[in-house]
């Protein structure tokens, strides 16, 4: 395993804002490549699963 406070490759993140709400991810560069090469639309899967979050946040009643 990876140790991930050693890990100098930079870091991809993804955060979405919406209505106050946020929802992010974020993959470690070399993680990603290495995914990528199995998983032609990493970054497309990576960013809808942000939506979904997103979409599931905000169904959450909030407390006034």
């Amino acid at each position: 395993m990876h140790n991930e406070l050693t890990n100098q490759s930079g870091i991809i993140k993804v955060e979405i804002q919406k209505d106050g709400k946020t929802a992010h991810a974020s993959i470690y560069v070399d993680h990603y490549l290495r995914l990528l090469k199995h998983h032609k639309g990493m970054g497309d899967t990576m960013i809808q699963s942000v939506l979904t979050e997103l979409d599931i946040i905000q169904s959450i009643p909030t407390i006034d």
